[in-house]
């Protein structure tokens, strides 16, 4: 037996059976909602906060009915049709209804439209010699760009001085990604940063891959080297000598880092290159360490030991900066050739000047860029190349403009 019930709306009362269907319009059909006319006080009602409960719902559309009359004209019922106000009350009710179900479990519901959560980010540490200069910040861009680009999150360690890492300041990289997580993949370029290298060999050993660029550790196996031929380098910069000088005359090289991987492979190339011409004559070589200061110690040195110089050939960057220096500083007004390396601003700037007369140029935004991108295919589980050469180019005053050129030294301009 169906219970009936009823409601009081103005003064007439409505009733309607429990199980849904408004007592004198049982057999009829039900009205179509947008013909209902409620008063404007209704919608306010229906943008109450989620938490009033399905009662409420209901007494504020039955105050609002009975509200709604033109001002200063006495009370008169609604003209409401007794299916429709039955169809606004059910409609209330089942909001109150669906409101109530969530009351409690708001998380749950709220949560219901949003899509899967995606999965966690790679963790690549990048193990840098150093954050400072031209070309180690154009190797942390070429990372960064590549981060960005394959949806990784990167975590970098180096030494914010040109020194390089310490062992004592150094963690393993295997936990110098965030609190809580461990690196999938790292990718080395330390230099002759032994510290860097011991890391890398630690973490390697616990299966974590590890991509090498811009120089090679000897104690570490990496899954795969990006960077360049340094060798190579080292004849094209010996061959450019040659063709300043004319094929003969006193040369000095000036190396950096003692020791180091990249350095001596520059020098030998430098001294194939020159020893097929017996009118060349090696007068000095010398080798500084990290930073200006100490290479330009060396520069003052070899300038100052050897007389008739013809050319100098600079191995890197701070070599480069310092032996210019000097040259100014005694005046030389570009008698003595210098072939430099790296493409450093203030390097670029001298060139133009004509105190530098060429420079090799690397491409360190590749080497950042391929690591990272090699990094994530080895994390993957993907098979990455054994070596990549990014190349080297010899740059002079007049090709420094060409347009190619100008995108291997300024990578990150568009």
């Amino acid at each position: 037996m169906d219970k009936r019930s009823s409601v009081k709306i103005g003064r007439r009362r409505w009733g309607f059976r429990m199980n849904g269907m408004p007592a004198n319009r049982q057999n009829a059909r039900l009205p179509r909602l947008p013909g209902v006319r409620l008063p404007i006080r209704i919608s306010r009602v229906l943008r109450l906060d989620k938490t009033v409960s399905g009662v409420s719902w209901v007494r504020g559309i039955i105050a609002a009915m009975r509200s709604s009359r033109p001002r200063g004209r006495a009370a008169a019922p609604p003209r409401i049709q007794p299916g429709r106000s039955f169809m606004v009350l059910l409609a209330a009710m089942l909001a109150a209804s669906a409101l109530t179900a969530c009351n409690g479990r708001s998380e749950r519901c709220a949560r219901t439209d949003l899509a899967p959560e995606s999965p966690p980010k790679k963790q690549i540490s990048v193990l840098l010699q150093s954050k400072q200069g031209d070309y180690w910040k154009t190797v942390l861009m070429g990372a960064e760009a590549a981060a960005k680009e394959f949806g990784v999150e990167l975590t970098v360690m180096a030494s914010e001085s040109d020194g390089g890492a310490s062992a004592e300041t150094a963690t393993p990289a295997a936990a110098s990604a965030p609190p809580g997580k461990k690196a999938d993949a790292i990718v080395l370029a330390a230099g002759g940063d032994q510290a860097l290298a011991r890391i890398a060999e630690r973490a390697s050993g616990t299966g974590v891959p590890v991509i090498a660029v811009e120089s090679e550790a000897e104690s570490v196996k990496p899954r795969s080297f990006i960077g360049s031929n340094n060798y190579e380098a080292g004849r094209q910069a010996g061959k450019k000598l040659l063709e300043l000088i004319g094929g003969s005359g006193r040369v000095a090289i000036l190396s950096f880092g003692p020791g180091a991987n990249n350095a001596e492979q520059r020098e030998r190339g430098v001294m194939d290159e020159l020893s097929g011409h017996p009118g060349v004559e090696l007068a000095a070589k010398e080798s500084c360490g990290a930073g200006l200061q100490p290479c330009g110690e060396a520069a003052r040195k070899v300038l100052a030991q050897t007389e008739g110089l013809a050319g100098i050939v600079a191995l890197n960057a701070e070599a480069s900066l310092s032996a210019a220096a000097e040259l100014l500083r005694l005046g030389s007004d570009g008698k003595v050739k210098l072939v430099a390396e790296g493409s450093a601003q203030e390097e670029l700037d001298l060139l133009q000047d004509g105190v530098i007369h060429a420079t090799i140029i690397q491409n360190p935004f590749a080497m950042g860029y391929l690591g990272v991108k090699y990094a994530v295919d080895a994390a993957d589980g993907r098979k990455v190349p054994e070596r990549f050469d990014t190349g080297t180019k010899v740059i002079d005053r007049e090709s420094m403009f060409w347009s190619d050129n100008q995108k291997l030294l300024f990578p990150f301009v568009k």
